[in-house]
């Protein structure tokens, strides 16, 4: 909220200091809440799109590697290259699944907020109303008692209480409501935060599989030997005269 939440312009003390200090207390909460909901629901957004835009890399390095090597490539570089289509096509449906589970329950629990500050201005106004009859009726009191002023004094009293009440109605209605708004938080994100879990755990099993099904297919094992070969290649590589300084 931009503005000043508790700045009371009011001079008298027309709420007791206890009631003043939860309200404030709750408020305080109620903003925090507000802001890492807020953060939750932009971090989640942005989880989103680093998912994509990883899957479609993913691919992208697959379909490269196949295409600028040219004719005749070895066919791990064909299933490489499958792997990589089959990684993005997971990672894509991770990020939605996560779009569901987190983000867009996220976004629709922010909404909720505009409405609650709706509430609390409505609340300050009211406080203001009650302020502003109940200084007239201290400066008709503060009057000499005439008869004129006598009658001014019953009007504004009359005036006063269903204005106190209006306010008395909305502050006991916050005071009773943020504390549980507050404390549903849990039970709200519990299931996003599960079901990202969930999440996690599929596709990292599916990709796992992936992994061991396109490790059986390779034509040449991965070990020690292979690192000395790799190894061996860029040294005979580095002797050759187009490649050497001498």
């Amino acid at each position: 909220m931009s503005w000043n939440l508790f700045n009371r312009q009011a001079k008298r003390n027309l709420v007791p200091k206890t009631t003043e200090r939860d309200f404030e207390r709750e408020c305080t909460k109620m903003q925090h809440l507000e802001d890492c909901s807020r953060k939750t629901a932009k971090d989640s957004k942005r989880l989103i799109g680093c998912l994509s835009n990883c899957g479609k890399s993913v691919e992208k390095l697959g379909h490269d590697l196949v295409t600028d090597l040219g004719e005749n490539v070895h066919e791990d570089f064909n299933i490489f290259d499958s792997l990589m289509t089959k990684q993005n096509q997971l990672t894509q449906e991770k990020a939605t699944m996560i779009h569901h589970s987190m983000a867009e329950p996220m976004k629709k629990y922010s909404t909720i907020f505009p409405h609650y500050q709706q509430q609390v201005k409505a609340r300050e106004k009211a406080l203001q109303e009650y302020n502003r009859v109940q200084a007239k009726l201290e400066k008709y009191e503060e009057r000499e008692q005439t008869g004129s002023n006598i009658v001014k004094i019953q009007q504004t009293k009359h005036e006063i209480q269903p204005v106190k009440e209006d306010f008395e109605r909305k502050n006991n209605s916050l005071l009773e409501e943020m504390p549980k708004f507050y404390e549903a938080r849990i039970d709200y994100i519990h299931p996003s935060l599960r079901s990202t879990i969930a999440t996690q755990c599929w596709f990292y099993q599916k990709s796992l599989e992936e992994l061991d099904k396109t490790m059986s297919q390779l034509s040449c094992p991965i070990n020690e030997q292979s690192d000395k070969n790799v190894t061996d290649i860029l040294e005979e590589l580095r002797m050759l005269s187009i490649t050497n300084d001498d």
